[in-house]
């Protein structure tokens, strides 16, 4: 599936939560709660993060390296998604390796979200 198809599936995810019906909170509480999250550690000062990342193992078999995070970035303004795709190699050995080139472009995309929403005039 694409980047497009992965923050159409957030957007649902959205949705659900903001119903707070059923096993909403508490699905909130899980994405709010994964052991790494790109997207907190980019995004996670002053707002709320509910995200679950990603990664694929390169193995001997199999070129499928891959790092990649997508959720649900919480401000006091307003409620956004973010999701990133990548082929950035990831392995236990060389995961913190290329963990800064995902950490970074969230933080870029969050830095862009901000400018256009307070530059932009729409706050």
């Amino acid at each position: 599936y694409t980047p497009r198809d992965l923050a159409k599936m957030w957007l649902n995810v959205g949705a659900y939560v903001a119903e707070g019906q059923g096993n909403a909170p508490w699905l909130a509480d899980v994405l709010q709660q994964t052991d790494v999250s790109f997207l907190r550690t980019a995004l996670g000062e002053g707002r709320r993060v509910l995200s679950k990342p990603g990664y694929e193992i390169d193995t001997p078999w199999y070129d499928m390296g891959a790092l990649n995070d997508a959720g649900l970035v919480v401000t006091d303004t307003d409620v956004y998604v973010i999701a990133i795709m990548s082929d950035a190699d990831y392995d236990d050995e060389y995961f913190t390796d290329n963990e800064h080139l995902i950490v970074d472009l969230a933080s870029a995309l969050g830095a862009a979200h901000d400018r256009l929403l307070f530059e932009g005039g729409v706050a």
